[in-house]
């Protein structure tokens, strides 16, 4: 029951419309269940406030001030995805991510911290999918973030920087069957998400978060498989969120994609399907230069054909159209391979796809049940 608990409750941290007493719950119970005491946190900023910080309109996304962990409010998550290639032309990606959420509003510290952090690690290699996870509870020394340099860590996991900024500086994971190492440098902007940083979410339940997308960075380095080292290059994502919303009360469903043009420009979305109403759509075509248009449910044309079994039972929809008329985008988008389902404590389909029409694109979905 427990684990089916925190299941559900990390599947909403990494959709970015955190349903937040789930993750409350689910990570209390991972916590206290295999009592990780050998991860911690250090430099986290404490809340003298006695009610999480509200989302609201007319607040902008500031860099540097942003990168930091924002304490204040209820949750938090950080996404990196990476396209890469090794020198033979074979495909890899790697995604990390990294959360954080509070189960009380209180501003204690050492072993009192309301402040739970959970990380996980997916690297796709041509014939193999490897993916691991890290708990810790914040206040006690191991897990941190530091603004300058910038630096966030989990463990012997460590995306360090040389300056206030993500990048220029590089990501390091190592686990018991891969280590990774990755160079990052910014090659285009950093790009707050909806207004000024302001994303709605669910315009019906007036729900909202604030982040940015930084889908330019270039990324290089090694991977290390039972003894062999691989180089890498390609393009990583990163995007950060944070928000303080209440769970909704209905089932739900996320699917995000990020697309790359041949053109440099790139696209995200995320679509949130309810037990009942209409689907919600929300994302940005953005290019190196620093243009983005928004989008919402009226821009964008985002619905699957059909559905694919995996080999586990999992029935899904992975083929799916893809259109944004204003922009002459018309796209049919499918799986580049159907076995990408994630079996973590944030179970999910994660993995690479194709887009074919009007442009031809390389990109990721990822298909989140709660």
């Amino acid at each position: 029951m427990f684990k089916k608990l925190f299941n559900r409750t990390l599947a909403v941290l990494l959709t970015l419309l955190v349903s937040v007493v789930l993750i409350l719950a689910g990570i209390y119970v991972i916590w206290y269940s295999d009592n990780t005491a050998d991860l911690t946190i250090e430099n986290l900023e404490p809340t003298n406030e006695a009610v999480f910080e509200p989302v609201l309109p007319g607040v902008a996304v500031k860099f540097p001030q942003d990168f930091r962990i924002h304490s204040k409010f209820r949750y938090e998550v950080w996404t990196y995805v990476a396209m890469l290639n090794d020198e033979q032309g074979n495909e890899y990606m790697a995604q990390w991510y990294l959360y954080r959420t509070a189960t009380s509003e209180s501003d204690k510290s050492g072993w009192q911290s309301p402040q739970i952090y959970a990380s996980q690690v997916v690297l796709s290699t041509p014939d193999q999918i490897f993916s691991e996870q890290r708990f810790a509870r914040g206040g006690i020394g191991l897990v941190g973030m530091r603004a300058r340099p910038y630096q966030l860590s989990i463990d012997n996991w460590v995306w360090r920087s040389f300056s206030s900024y993500p990048a220029p500086g590089q990501l390091s994971v190592s686990t018991d069957d891969f280590n990774l190492k990755l160079k990052l440098r910014q090659d285009g902007p950093y790009v707050p998400m909806g207004d000024n940083g302001y994303q709605v979410t669910n315009q019906l339940l007036s729900r909202a978060i604030y982040g940015y997308q930084s889908p330019y960075i270039r990324t290089q380095g090694t991977v290390e498989i039972d003894g062999k080292t691989v180089k890498l290059s390609g393009m990583g994502w990163l995007n950060q969120v944070w928000g303080s919303e209440a769970a909704p009360s209905d089932k739900q469903v996320y699917t995000r994609f990020q697309y790359r043009f041949n053109d440099g420009r790139v696209m995200y979305l995320t679509r949130v399907d309810f037990e009942s109403g209409q689907p919600h759509v929300y994302g940005a075509i953005m290019s190196k230069t620093g243009v983005v248009h928004t989008l919402n449910t009226s821009d964008v044309e985002l619905y699957p054909v059909g559905t694919s079994t995996l080999s586990n039972g999992k029935l899904l929809q992975l083929q799916w159209v893809v259109n944004v008329p204003k922009f002459k985008i018309f796209l049919t988008s499918d799986a580049h391979r159907r076995e990408q389902w994630i079996d973590l404590a944030i179970p999910s389909w994660s993995g690479s796809v194709r887009a074919s029409g009007s442009e031809n694109a390389r990109g990721f979905m990822q298909i989140i049940e709660q």
